[in-house]
């Protein structure tokens, strides 16, 4: 084509004056104003919550532990009168028979003013040796100052947009990196990773730091990102919604996520594995009813007999003569052991019951993704994985707050600019709230 068109010259002449660089960059910065405190909330509280069984096996050390002795246990039904007696007005929801010697058992009730209490026995003698709230525990609030930072589903909704900004902010950030070595022509790999030698502290000190983090994190803290959105208010939706129409439907009794025959999920933290496969086991009553069901030892004896249940395994009572017992695997850890079973309480037959193969395709990715996003999958090396994830991201924001303070500090000569500065940081902090804001009204 000899001749071009004048919106075609135009296209290009104003393509070529864009400054494509200092828009990123001036966008980066707009947005990292606006995320960084929360998404600093968001790391510091991730990198304390993935140690949550350390951390909660140290402040209630009384009551998951016991003194071993090389003797049988006492009956889980006198393990749970004696619960019935000291916890008066209270209704019990569910048993977890202790998995080892030096484990106590643990009960779970709804007390006379309707809090979660987790109670902790000596199987060995039906005592009592300790209880809490179950919600008002240290590592509970942690988890929702991570998950809602205390303000419930505005909370929620917020953690989710400054999540996903973040990925904006790591994306855009290694963009400018690598122009920026690209124009100090830093080609090699070695050139372009390590930061370049500046004088301590100055800017330039924090600014290729600050870089430096986010290039180091940026991977693990996209994949972290990405796996949390499953308890996440907009995209959460989106993947069950895509989660309901990929499983296996044979499973599927109800789609009330446990139905009105057993405890409802939502009384319970059980996470999301857990959750999905209490949807998948559905909605189901005891078939015949007789005048007494089986009692608490019996169906501890027929999970413990069942191939599918591995030690640890929780048993929720039924809730009325039409409930029935169900059976579930602590499958935080290991996705593959995932078991929801419900028993009929008079018979003991397995009614429902949902297993790791039941899941689809795209279930055992999110719950796989969700074990590794808390650091349970494969243990402490898992932790200390995502732990650098959280401390690098921390970094980053720190080392981003000192080579700002040190652009502002270095070209501030006047007062008066610097009143010209603030008024001008504080208009634009406004216009991107309000930003965030309306998409956050849009959205959610």
């Amino acid at each position: 084509m000899l001749f071009k068109k004048p919106s075609q010259i135009f296209m290009q002449n104003f393509a070529q004056k864009i400054n494509y660089f200092a828009i990123i960059k001036r966008w980066h910065f707009l947005i990292g104003v606006i995320c960084a405190p929360f998404i600093f909330i968001i790391a510091l509280t991730g990198s304390i919550y993935l140690f949550q069984p350390q951390i909660d096996n140290i402040l209630y050390h009384n009551l998951y532990n016991i003194e071993a002795k090389n003797q049988p246990y006492l009956s889980a039904d006198i393990v749970m009168k004696n619960v019935d007696q000291q916890f008066p007005n209270s209704k019990i929801l569910a048993y977890t028979p202790s998995p080892q010697a030096d484990k106590s058992s643990l009960v779970r009730i709804l007390d006379e003013h309707k809090k979660n209490i987790l109670i902790g026995v000596n199987p060995y003698s039906a005592e009592i040796i300790a209880s809490i709230d179950y919600k008002d525990r240290i590592m509970a609030k942690i988890r929702n100052f991570h998950g809602k930072l205390f303000l419930g589903i505005v909370g929620k909704a917020l953690v989710e947009l400054f999540a996903s900004w973040s990925i904006i902010l790591l994306v855009s950030g290694l963009y400018l990196w690598y122009q920026l070595k690209k124009m100090q022509s830093r080609n090699n790999l070695f050139q372009i990773l390590i930061p370049r030698s500046s004088p301590l502290f100055g800017r330039n000190f924090w600014r290729e730091w600050h870089a430096f983090f986010g290039s180091c994190v940026a991977l693990i803290i996209i994949f972290l990102v990405i796996t949390g959105l499953p308890w996440s208010f907009l995209a959460g939706n989106i993947i069950r919604t895509i989660e309901h129409k990929t499983s296996t439907p044979e499973t599927h009794i109800g789609r009330d996520f446990g139905g009105s025959k057993t405890l409802k999920s939502n009384d319970i933290e059980q996470g999301w594995i857990n959750d999905h496969a209490q949807n998948l086991a559905g909605e189901i009553g005891s078939k015949n009813i007789a005048k007494k069901s089986l009692s608490l030892q019996q169906i501890i004896e027929i999970a413990q007999n069942n191939k599918n249940i591995v030690s640890g395994f929780e048993i929720r009572l039924p809730i009325d003569k039409n409930g029935v017992y169900s059976i579930i695997n602590d499958s935080q850890k290991i996705p593959q052991n995932t078991a929801f079973i419900h028993i009929d309480q008079y018979s003991g037959e397995v009614l429902s019951q949902a297993l790791w193969h039941d899941f689809s395709i795209w279930s055992k990715m999110i719950a796989i993704g969700v074990a590794l996003h808390e650091g349970k999958y494969f243990g402490v090396t898992n932790q200390i994985i995502n732990l650098f994830g959280c401390l690098g991201l921390i970094l980053v924001i720190i080392s981003g707050y000192f080579a700002w303070y040190k652009r502002v500090k270095n070209s501030v000569e006047t007062q008066h600019q610097q009143n010209y500065f603030l008024i001008e940081s504080s208009n634009n902090f406004i216009k991107i709230f309000l930003i965030f804001f309306f998409f956050t009204c849009l959205f959610y």
